[in-house]
């Protein structure tokens, strides 16, 4: 027999035997399959299904037949109860296991239309309280809708349905008028202090207290509802830079109180009821930026810190007698969540609230915050928050500012205010803008149902707000949204992300993850941070979305790599783009607010 031949039978027969015998096993086990017949009752309540095999003929009960019902099961939380529509929408807050249902809108099945970037919902987060009364004609607790509070917040609500409210202009533009020298910033208290203290306009409120009531009286003089108190840098962080970090608490309860004054002389005079808005800068630090070109996860500030300074902010304007509070010209939106953040603990652990607004900058017409963010990533991230008012000011003229108020009026349900810049700057920092052409601008916003506030910044006056109100009196107020987003879930880095039904699968880089990778643990162990930021990059530029960050493992000092990592990311815009989801232990889970 030729050897091939032998070769073949060799190896070909036992491979035939194996094949015929799974086949066979295949076959025999098709035969005996359950075959389903319904029974003559199948329609009715009850009624059960035959399953006939070889060997048995006995009926086995099967659930209802035609609405199948979940089984009673504590395995099974998510499960809609027995007595309600299986078309409901659940919300399920995980902080304290309530679960609440409510039914959809059938009206919300058709695909909505793409008319602009972001429609339609975000799940209601459990940290946002439920409203008691909910109407069942739709969906009214999304965390876009603003939290108005008790008091003044509903007094507020129901003036701006009716009239488009003024906001003063800017205090520094009025102090630049009195042209002070360093000695009236001093005064007599602080006549022997170490530091320079020219430029430090908060501590006029007590050095020159009449001159602050004046600019205040002559904004609401002109016309303004609203003025805002003279703390733009009342922070001890800010206040650093003067040697004046003990006194912040009284410089923001005395200007409080110094604005108190002036719109209850001038809610007596008029007749017209006027508000004081505690103002509440930026800071000069930044949480997402380093202050250090060679070390880009160098920050000289932290969350918690900034945490503090807020919190002492705001300890006295509200015992000042504030009665809105206003965070605003935020360029970094990490900073802008530490103030949120603190207003939100002062409210729950000892302050009643009061309303809050929200305010951004833009700083160029690319449309982004300084940090990096674009216009519908920063309103989605401060959203949670419920701002009675989200808007933007400064850094920009009216006619440039345009398309981001237009966008954000479109998908917010929080009432939209906008103080412009008089003009972008001169060569010599000045404001060219005259009240009739700042004012015919804005006039054109509301005549768009834009607007909801408006006033102005930088370089503007009492006569630019004078001619502001005279331009949009009459014109209705914007007409704010309802129901938006109650069927998606926004997310946001520096750009923002929808996903709804119509969305494809989220795709979730996992290689950031010292416990998935060994590769990306090799280098964060042996602190090549360089290489381990391609292998997020990579994962972007691959289609990832969000990036899961991972930093538990014994050998790392998890805090400290958690945070020069994501550090490193807010550096790199091709990776914080997309949504951070940071899995790891409770000390690092405030690295990414």
């Amino acid at each position: 027999m030729h050897p091939s031949l032998r070769l073949g039978l060799v190896v070909g027969v036992p491979v035939i035997t194996i094949l015929v015998v799974v086949s066979w096993r295949f076959y025999r086990k098709w035969r005996r399959r359950p075959t389903f017949t319904p029974s003559k009752d199948e329609v009715k309540e009850g009624s059960q299904i035959t399953e006939h095999t070889k060997d048995s003929e006995e009926p086995l009960p099967m659930q209802e037949i035609p609405t199948f019902k979940p089984p009673k099961s504590e395995s099974l939380p998510n499960s809609l109860p027995e007595d309600k529509p299986k078309n409901h929408f659940q919300y399920v807050d995980h902080s304290n296991d309530v679960k609440e249902s409510l039914p959809m809108d059938e009206s919300k099945e058709e695909e909505p239309a793409a008319s602009h970037e972001l429609s339609k919902v975000i799940p209601k987060p459990s940290s946002v309280p439920v409203p008691a009364k909910v109407k069942t004609d739709g969906i009214k607790f999304c965390p876009t809708y603003p939290k108005i509070t008790d008091g003044v917040g509903v007094l507020l609500a129901e003036e701006m349905e009716k009239r488009i409210m003024i906001l003063d202009g800017a205090m520094g533009t009025m102090i630049q008028t009195y042209k002070f020298e360093e000695a009236d910033f001093r005064g007599e208290e602080f006549k022997d202090h170490p530091k320079p203290l020219k430029g430090d306009n908060d501590l006029l409120s007590l050095t020159n207290p009449e001159v602050i009531y004046e600019i205040h009286k002559s904004y609401l003089d002109a016309g303004a509802d609203f003025t805002e108190t003279n703390t733009f840098n009342g922070t001890a962080i800010a206040q650093s830079d003067y040697g004046m970090e003990h006194l912040v608490y009284r410089m923001n309860k005395t200007s409080a109180e110094i604005a108190n004054r002036a719109c209850a002389d001038v809610t007596k005079s008029t007749g017209i009821r006027r508000f004081s808005i505690g103002a509440i800068g930026p800071t000069n630090r930044t949480l997402s930026l380093s202050p250090s070109v060679e070390k880009p996860e160098y920050r000289n500030i932290t969350f918690d810190e900034l945490v503090r300074a807020y919190g002492e902010q705001v300890r006295g304007l509200l015992d000042g007698g504030i009665e809105i509070l206003m965070v605003e010209t935020i360029f970094d939106t990490a900073n802008a969540k530490a103030a949120l953040y603190a207003i939100d603990e002062l409210f729950e652990s000892k302050y009643t609230p009061v309303p809050v607004f929200v305010s951004g900058t833009i700083v160029d017409k690319s449309g982004r915050t300084l940090s990096g963010q674009t216009t519908d990533a920063f309103m989605i991230s401060v959203t949670h928050a419920q701002p009675m008012c989200l808007g933007l000011n400064c850094a920009l003229g009216a006619l440039e500012m345009h398309p981001f108020i237009t966008s954000i009026s479109r998908v917010t349900e929080a009432f939209v205010l906008c103080y412009p810049n008089a003009g972008l700057p001169n060569a010599m920092g000045g404001y060219d803008e005259t009240p009739e052409i700042m004012s015919a601008k804005l006039k054109s916003f509301a005549e768009e149902g834009l607007l909801n506030i408006v006033g102005g910044c930088c370089g503007s006056t009492p006569a630019h707000i004078k001619a502001i109100a005279e331009a949009v009196k009459g014109i209705p107020p914007r007409v704010r949204p309802t129901n938006l987003f109650i069927d998606s879930l926004l997310l946001a880095g520096l750009e923002p992300m929808k996903v709804n039904k119509y969305s494809n699968f989220v795709n979730i880089g996992e290689r950031c993850n010292v416990a998935g990778s060994k590769k990306f643990c090799r280098l964060i162990v042996s602190d090549q941070y360089e290489q381990a930021l391609q292998v997020a990059k990579l994962q972007v530029e691959n289609g990832a979305q969000i990036l899961d960050i991972n930093m538990d493992e014994g050998m790392l000092d998890s805090t400290a790599a958690m945070t020069k990592f994501v550090n490193l990311i807010s550096s790199e815009p091709d990776i914080a783009k997309v949504l951070l989801f940071v899995t790891a232990f409770w000390k690092t889970s405030r690295i990414c607010i």
